[in-house]
């Protein structure tokens, strides 16, 4: 099989605390190691995103809302969606495995990735990964809610969707006719 989650491709986080965050794989292991006999990867990723800047704020209030905190995490390949977008950011020698064992290392790691996120966004590159995911509302499926996720493309206008939990009692060739279907009358309005 080809290996296509390498270090520098942007994916999205699907299960646990940052469930829909934006992420960035520093570092992949796709045999496992002796603690994780699974695919695995070393992900930093977006905790808090920036907010929108306008022009009547002051330098202090556009400083605030540059802000971006990040997080750093050990994720099973099963829990990461890739998209086609790349991140050139060097993280390799500020995030490590290493850094996950104590709080301090952590922290320290947190902070020198912070530093080069908010660079990098201050630059105005990668602006994709930098934009929170939008969410609509769940659509009534069969006995029960079938939440979807999307995110705009900004080069064709696209919506692209992502169903996040299976519908109840197997109904999935419904949900994929379902979802096919507000696709394609562009119900969803942005």
């Amino acid at each position: 099989m080809v290996k296509f989650l390498k270090p520098n491709k942007a994916v999205i986080v699907l299960q646990g605390r940052y469930a829909g965050r934006k992420a960035v794989i520093v570092r992949s292991f796709d045999d496992g190691t002796r603690d994780r006999a699974y695919g695995h990867c070393l992900v930093a990723g977006i905790k808090k995103y920036p907010s929108k800047v306008i022009r009547k704020d002051s330098a202090k209030k556009t400083a605030k809302k540059s802000r971006v905190k990040c997080f750093i995490k050990l994720v099973n390949y099963q829990h990461l969606m890739p998209t086609r977008y790349t991140l050139d950011v060097d993280l390799k020698d500020a995030v490590t495995v290493d850094a996950l064992q104590t709080k301090d290392k952590k922290v320290a790691a947190c902070k020198a990735t912070k530093e080069r996120f908010e660079e990098r966004f201050k630059t105005g590159k990668n602006r994709w990964f930098f934009t929170k995911l939008r969410a609509c509302r769940a659509i009534p499926v069969h006995r029960g809610l079938l939440p979807i996720v999307y995110s705009y493309n900004e080069r064709c206008s696209e919506h692209y969707a992502l169903v996040t939990r299976p519908p109840l009692r197997g109904k999935f060739m419904q949900v994929k006719q379902i979802v096919g279907n507000i696709l394609k009358s562009s119900v969803l309005q942005f």
